[in-house]
Order: C-alpha cells, then structure tokens, then sequence
C-alpha cells in the first residue's frame, strides 16, 4: 500500500510537470504570435 502510495505521488507530479510545460509553450506560442501579427 505505501509503495502504491508513492508510485501515485510520482505519476501525479510527472503528470503535472508535463501539463505546465505544454501551458508554457502554449503560453509562449499565443505570446510569439501576437507579437508576430
């Protein structure tokens, strides 16, 4: 159970590493485009 635990942890900080950095890109893309037009 404490191993489960752990391993859910650390799926759902990937999970939301990874959900930030594609916001981040989407970030800088919509930026990058406004300044581009």
């Amino acid at each position: 159970m404490e191993l489960d635990g752990t391993r859910n942890r650390i799926v759902f900080s990937v999970s939301a590493f990874v959900i930030a950095r594609f916001m981040a890109l989407f970030v800088l893309m919509t930026l990058f485009s406004v300044s581009v037009f």
